[in-house]
């Protein structure tokens, strides 16, 4: 009697876009569009401290010249318009880090 058993690897396709931030074109993430406006601001850029993977995206609140904040915004789609989503699924999952910084306020 022989028993043979079979290793098949199954893919399977998320619908979001470059759903871990792995693949970057000219600083933006793949299939996203961010509230970068280069050369006056970049808030979100490529990290290599990721949760799994090799790359993850950083968001920084930064203060332009002018003194303004500027925040990280990240839209789904190339163009921000969101992206189809054809099956309805149970759970939806993702890790988010916190660092926070204190400034000190002076008077």
């Amino acid at each position: 009697m022989w028993i043979v058993a079979l290793s098949v690897p199954l893919l399977t396709f998320s619908q979001i876009p470059n759903a871990s931030f792995e693949n970057w074109t000219n600083g933006e993430p793949d299939g996203w569009a961010t509230s970068n406006s280069p050369p006056d601001f970049i808030t979100t850029t490529a990290s290599s401290e990721s949760h799994t993977g090799t790359k993850a995206l950083r968001g920084e609140v930064i203060t332009d010249t002018n003194c303004v904040l500027h925040r990280p915004i990240v839209f789904a789609g190339s163009d921000g318009g969101g992206f189809a989503v054809t099956q309805r699924y149970g759970a939806l999952e993702g890790y988010y880090r916190f660092l926070p910084m204190f400034t000190r306020k002076f008077q």
